[in-house]
């Protein structure tokens, strides 16, 4: 796995709001969506296996849902590429919340575990060919054995699967976060920023966190070349710097041209971006 792709992921997603609409945006399940999210509460995601070794799941939350037993897990792992034994590691995962949930006496009162909802989240750009069941990943055997077989599933996001026709409607931060991931051009993505703005215009914390992935995801894609070195714009840099702009100057895809950075407008990472915007806001 991307090393890179699982901090950003696990960065944006220690964020309750990115929690909740992941599932409710896409996790279609209406028992889901009745569930109060502002009960959300980080679980400590580090364990220590029984030969001491440490193990540290992506993210784990849990939330409140009443009735015999009082919270449903929620254990998200952040995959960029694909991994043909991932029942497996998300089986083993499970295992090693449960014995953590064991150890800390968070089972239900008569002795039973709480429901664990596995979610494996795929933004790579190859099709996603694992099996989703650990079943699937041994060959059928005669008799007996055969009823014995593991049986352990994960769901399977994959932003791949949600064309920008269909994530452009909603208003979501998880739709917003696979659109930036599979840009279409500039314009949407300053359309973007414009939405993001507004969205959390309230939240100002979380709208930092986002504009901080958002420089980060995109100087790290192929397609983006930071122009450095032996390329010198005295002017672009003074003016960033007067205007309190941590500003690289990147030349994208789309072969952006005439760059400029003022307190007005900055071409701040291959994109125009006007002084209201998430990202200068976030930044000053």
């Amino acid at each position: 796995m991307s090393l890179d792709h699982d901090s950003s992921y696990k960065y944006l997603f220690s964020a309750p709001e990115m929690v909740r609409d992941l599932i409710m945006g896409f996790v279609p399940d209406e028992w889901l969506h009745s569930l109060d999210y502002a009960t959300l509460e980080r679980v400590d995601g580090s364990y220590i296996t029984e030969d001491f070794k440490s193990r540290a799941d992506d993210i784990v939350w849990r939330i409140k849902v009443g009735g015999e037993w009082a919270y449903l897990y929620l254990l998200i792992e952040f995959q960029s590429t694909v991994d043909k034994y991932m029942a497996l590691r998300m089986m083993v995962y499970q295992g090693l919340l449960y014995q953590d949930l064991i150890k800390q006496g968070l089972v239900l009162s008569d002795g039973r575990l709480p429901p664990v909802l596995p979610i494996v989240l795929y933004n790579g750009s190859q099709r996603w060919t694992a099996v989703r069941d650990v079943f699937d990943l041994i060959p059928p055997v005669p008799g007996l054995v055969e009823q014995f077989k593991p049986r352990a599933k994960y769901l399977l996001v994959d932003e791949n699967d949600y064309p920008d026709s269909e994530l452009t409607p909603l208003k979501n931060l998880v739709a917003a976060i696979f659109r930036f991931e599979h840009p279409v051009s500039s314009e949407k993505i300053e359309e973007l920023i414009a939405l993001l703005e507004v969205w959390l215009v309230d939240q100002p914390d979380l709208r930092k966190m986002i504009a901080r992935w958002l420089r980060a995801t995109l100087m790290r894609k192929p397609e983006y070349r930071i122009l450095s070195g032996n390329i010198r714009r005295p002017s672009i840099s003074e003016n960033c710097a007067s205007a309190r702009v941590n500003c690289r100057v990147v030349q994208d895809s789309w072969s952006l041209t005439g760059l400029n950075c003022t307190r007005q407008s900055c071409w701040l990472i291959g994109i125009y971006v006007k002084p209201t915007s998430i990202l200068i806001r976030s930044i000053l």
